[in-house]
């Protein structure tokens, strides 16, 4: 067996080197590729993060930026840890509250509708009616979406405060 040994020391120690060669090659590659790959992951955080904040605190979104937060919001989905998917789903129902109490907000407050400029005051009032019926839709839309009890109990709140103008403005109607 020594005699073997000796024969093929040098074809041996070759042998050593190449698989060592090849074994350090496959962890350098390994290396590469999670480095790659951490690094994309990262720009992809830093854009949806300044998407976020180009986004931040505006009264009235527009459908581009609305866009941009969509995306934003996926792709830290997809890339981002536990504690950001997590923090991300708590981001999505509290901006799904904020938006819709916005829009209700920017559609009484700056008429979109004509309801109050008619001279027939019987069709205002059905009119009106009817936008208290579709805020009472948007808010049960909302309530059905939202899984924190305080933000569900104040659309709730504010949903019965529609239902009470509904009955209010039934009553004077038919009087």
């Amino acid at each position: 067996m020594l005699e073997i040994l000796e024969k093929y020391q040098h074809s041996l120690a070759g042998l050593i080197a190449v698989a060592g060669w090849i074994v350090t090659y496959q962890f350098g590659v390994f290396r590469d590729r999670k480095n790659k790959q951490r690094d994309l992951i990262t720009d992809y955080l830093l854009e949806a993060y300044r998407k976020l904040e180009s986004a931040s605190q505006r009264k009235k979104l527009t459908d581009t930026q609305i866009a941009d937060i969509e995306s934003a919001l996926r792709d830290i989905q997809i890339f981002g840890s536990k504690e950001l998917i997590d923090a991300t789903d708590k981001f999505i129902e509290e901006f799904n509250v904020s938006v819709i109490l916005v829009s209700l907000f920017y559609k009484e407050h700056e008429m979109v509708t004509l309801v109050g400029t008619q001279e027939d005051f019987l069709k205002a009032l059905t009119e009106l009616i009817e936008l208290d019926y579709d805020a009472v839709e948007a808010y049960q839309a909302a309530i059905e979406r939202i899984k924190d009890p305080v933000y569900k109990e104040n659309l709730e709140e504010f949903q019965q405060d529609h239902k009470r103008h509904i009955q209010v403005e039934q009553t004077n109607q038919s009087a």
